[in-house]
């Protein structure tokens, strides 16, 4: 997003949506972010919780239409796409558009409903979160982290 447009994500909540073979996943829906202005980058920033693991995770949508939000495929119906999965993905890849009022408040509702009641279906690590282990895991993570911000501040 343009600099000069990021305030408009200030409060918002940043949904994670991870695609695989049981379909596109909501694995994490954050808090709301505060933004953090560094000298070369904006940070968005949120208290930090663990996501779901990607097989418990609330479906968004998979390629036969199945979803845990039937407004959110309503609202995708009409999407240029081969099956329901590339359709949310053509709809919300990489957006910083708000949804519509109505999807937003399905999603945000019955994320949270089903948060309240993970038990053991909360991630303890980031690649739990995910349908398959990525080709190179970051055993580092507050170390990259930590590294990024310094190269943010020069």
């Amino acid at each position: 997003m343009h600099p000069k447009r990021i305030r408009e994500i200030e409060g918002c909540r940043f949904a994670f949506a991870q695609g695989g073979k049981a379909g596109t996943r909501l694995v994490y829906l954050s808090p709301s972010v505060k933004l953090l202005v560094h000298e070369n980058v904006v940070e968005a920033r949120w208290q930090p919780s663990m996501p779901f693991c990607y097989e418990q995770a609330p479906l968004l949508i998979n390629m036969e239409g199945e979803t845990d939000f039937p407004k959110l495929k309503e609202n995708i119906r009409n999407t240029q796409g081969p099956a329901w999965t590339s359709k949310f993905g053509s709809r919300y890849r990489s957006s910083r558009m708000p949804l519509i009022q109505s999807v937003a408040h399905e999603i945000i509702q019955r994320f949270d409903r089903m948060y309240s009641n993970a038990n053991g279906s909360l991630a303890q690590t980031y690649e739990k979160a995910l349908p398959f282990l990525p080709r190179k895991v970051d055993d580092n993570r507050r170390e990259t982290y930590q590294l990024l911000l310094t190269k943010a501040e020069s």
